[in-house]
C-alpha cells in the first residue's frame, strides 16, 4: 500500500511551461505556455525537477512587450486585405499577425490596420522603413500600436431604444 504524498508547488522562473507530476504515475506532464510557471510534484522530488525541467526548457527569455512589436498601419487602400499587409511588411523581419480592421456593419475596410513582429527590433526597422512608402497605391503610414483605454458603460436609462417603449 503506497502513501498519498502531498504535492507542493514550485515556482520555475526559468520554464515556459506548466508542468506537473502525476502522483499515481510519477510521469511529469507539460500544460500551455503561463506567464508564471508551477510545477506540482511531491516536496521530495521538487528540487529534481526544477534542475531536470531547466536543463531540458533552457533559459526562457521573456517575450517582447505587445507594445514593442506591434504597429498600426493607417491610410491603407480599401483592396489592402491581411494577407496583402503582412506580405508588404514581410521584408523587415517575420510577421507573427497582420489584420485590416473590417467595419462591422458594411464588411469593408476601415482604412487601417495592424502588425506585429516577431522581435520588437524588426518592428523598429518596419517603422522607420514603411512609413510613407506604397501599398496597394497608397502611401501608408506607420506608427507604434497603443492600447485602446477601456471603454466607458454609458448608464442605461428607462427609455429603451428597441421598440420605443418605455418599462
Amino acid at each position: 500500500m503506497s502513501a498519498f504524498v502531498t504535492p507542493l508547488a514550485v515556482p520555475l522562473a526559468s520554464s515556459a511551461r506548466l508542468s506537473m507530476v502525476s502522483p499515481l504515475s510519477g510521469s511529469l506532464r507539460s500544460f500551455a505556455r503561463s506567464a508564471r510557471t508551477v510545477c506540482i510534484a511531491p516536496a521530495s522530488l521538487a528540487p529534481k525537477l526544477t534542475m531536470e525541467m531547466e536543463m531540458q526548457d533552457g533559459p526562457m527569455d521573456e517575450p517582447p512587450a505587445l507594445e514593442e512589436t506591434k504597429l498600426f498601419v493607417g491610410n491603407l487602400s480599401w483592396d489592402t486585405t491581411d494577407e496583402s499587409l503582412g506580405a508588404a511588411f514581410s521584408s523587415y523581419g517575420t510577421v507573427v499577425d497582420s489584420r485590416v480592421v473590417i467595419d462591422r456593419f458594411t464588411r469593408k475596410s476601415r482604412g487601417f490596420g495592424f502588425i506585429q513582429y516577431e522581435t520588437a527590433a524588426s518592428a523598429e526597422d518596419a517603422l522607420v522603413g514603411m512609413n510613407g512608402v506604397s501599398v496597394d497605391g497608397r502611401n501608408v503610414r506607420v506608427d507604434r500600436a497603443n492600447r485602446r483605454p477601456p471603454r466607458q458603460r454609458r448608464p442605461q436609462s428607462d427609455y429603451d431604444n428597441s421598440n420605443n417603449n418605455y418599462y
